[in-house]
């Protein structure tokens, strides 16, 4: 069953900041259990090939989100990148970690109070001298990656 299509989300990170963004689609599949399991996906056009490390933040984000939605309820989630070009078409699980999204929630608090931009580690130079590395020291890329 489809459950969202193209639906926007705002959903608070802390007092002054919000999380934005979109779920392109929902899937919700009844269990044998009585109970549902989720697939949530990403539309992506990449030519070009990215890793999915690339793509983890909005998986974090998305997820966040979703379990906002639900009232942070224990529930069956998981998250695909569905790239629709390039050389395989398809979807790629990922798989955000608590880990991920404590990077994500420590960024948030630091821009609120310091007006820090949020860390963009190891794509830029100054990430390698970054006096806040420590903070995204537990950011790991997704043990899928390519």
């Amino acid at each position: 069953q489809i459950v969202l299509i193209d639906e926007s989300f705002c959903v608070p990170l802390s007092k002054t900041i919000a999380l934005e963004g979109q779920f392109d689609i929902i899937l919700r599949e009844l269990k044998p259990d009585k109970t549902y399991e989720y697939s949530v996906f990403k539309w992506a056009n990449i030519s070009a090939k990215r890793t999915l490390s690339y793509w983890l933040y909005d998986f974090v984000i998305m997820d966040y989100a979703f379990r906002y939605r639900n009232g942070f309820k224990p529930m069956s989630v998981r998250y695909y990148l569905w790239n629709f070009s390039g050389a395989t078409i398809g979807p790629k699980e990922l798989m955000p970690e608590s880990e991920d999204f404590k990077t994500v929630k420590y960024w948030a608090e630091e821009l609120e109070s310091t007006k820090v931009f949020a860390s963009r580690r190891g794509l830029t130079s100054y990430c390698k001298t970054c006096p806040f590395d420590k903070n995204c020291f537990n950011w790991k890329l997704p043990t899928n990656h390519e």
